[in-house]
């Protein structure tokens, strides 16, 4: 089950604004700020980029609900192929790339369609992007989950971008060596609890890994799943260039969830600071993201029912 303060409400070419629902929960103790995501539907190249590769890839966020289409300078379309799919933050990721290069010193237009419509143009150059990239360098996989304290709300904080599944927040650090700079993105494939196969695919975009990879409980990146303390959580990591070239894959690594202790103090904080005390031992916990869950959900119904009406009027 998810516990959310926090809804969806899609933009126009801003792209994706995510809001806290506040309306409603004002009697609540004071916490962190409200949390907003600002994301454009596309990801990459950026808006009016020169020199692009010919065979560059078109990063875009999606919730299926239109499609994308690039056209050149003539307004001819550009037929394209999917490269990789997965999820990241509250949508979908879809990485395209056209079926045949793009030609040298030209101008395109990529248009997005759907909740949360985007338009951008760019310039290639005369290159292509890098070729092999190496395997990823995984060392270890920690997957850790806490629950919320059984404590007055006015006695802790947490973030308002913090993510609550089923009462509880889960995080998997993915530690690597430097990742080249040619790596547009990473693909990472979960088993978790025992599963055969990888069941959960998550993509971790450049500028993600200024700070140690990881999947958090935070709204606005690339989240971990959900599972529980003592389950065995896997892990391979892919990396990809701006053309769509894929390395092998990272060896699987796998660990034990470590059941942990929220010790958040007083403040927004980074989120929760985690200090494991064994698969065992995994606290239960009262309601999710706003200890009064009736109010902020009440609170999140609210804006989504504003914003469809603002998609309604625009």
């Amino acid at each position: 089950m998810w516990h959310l303060g926090c809804v969806l409400v899609p933009g126009w070419r801003t792209g994706l604004v995510l809001a806290v629902a506040m309306t409603l929960s004002m009697a609540h103790a004071p916490r962190a700020s409200a949390c907003q995501c600002l994301f454009e539907g596309a990801v990459y190249p950026a808006a009016d980029a020169d020199g692009v590769p010919r065979d560059t890839v078109l990063v875009t966020r999606t919730d299926g609900s239109g499609a994308a289409v690039l056209r050149d300078a003539a307004g001819q379309e550009v037929p394209l192929e999917v490269v990789v799919q997965g999820e990241h933050s509250m949508v979908g990721v879809e990485v395209l790339r056209p079926v045949a290069p793009l030609e040298p010193l030209s101008t395109y237009t990529l248009t997005l369609m759907g909740s949360w419509p985007d338009e951008r143009s760019f310039t290639t150059g005369e290159g292509f992007a890098a070729g092999a990239l190496p395997a990823p360098a995984l060392g270890e996989v920690v997957p850790q989950v806490g629950a919320k304290p059984m404590a007055p709300e006015a006695e802790w904080s947490y973030s308002s971008c913090d993510v609550f599944q089923d009462e509880r927040l889960h995080r998997i650090a993915l530690p690597q060596e430097p990742v080249p700079d040619e790596v547009l993105f990473q693909v990472v494939e979960l088993r978790v609890g025992g599963e055969a196969a990888p069941s959960q695919r998550r993509i971790l975009l450049r500028g993600e890994w200024d700070q140690p990879h990881a999947l958090g409980h935070q709204l606005c990146l690339s989240r971990a799943p959900q599972f529980a303390a003592g389950a065995e959580v896997c892990a391979t990591v892919r990396s990809y260039d701006a053309a769509g070239n894929g390395s092998t894959a990272s060896a699987e690594v796998c660990s034990q969830a470590a059941g942990c202790t929220l010790t958040v103090g007083a403040g927004s904080g980074p989120g929760f600071a985690c200090a494991p005390v064994g698969p065992s031992e995994d606290p239960g916990a009262p309601a999710g993201c706003g200890a009064g869950g009736g109010a902020g959900l009440a609170g999140g119904w609210l804006l989504a029912l504003l914003a469809w009406f603002g998609r309604r009027r625009g």
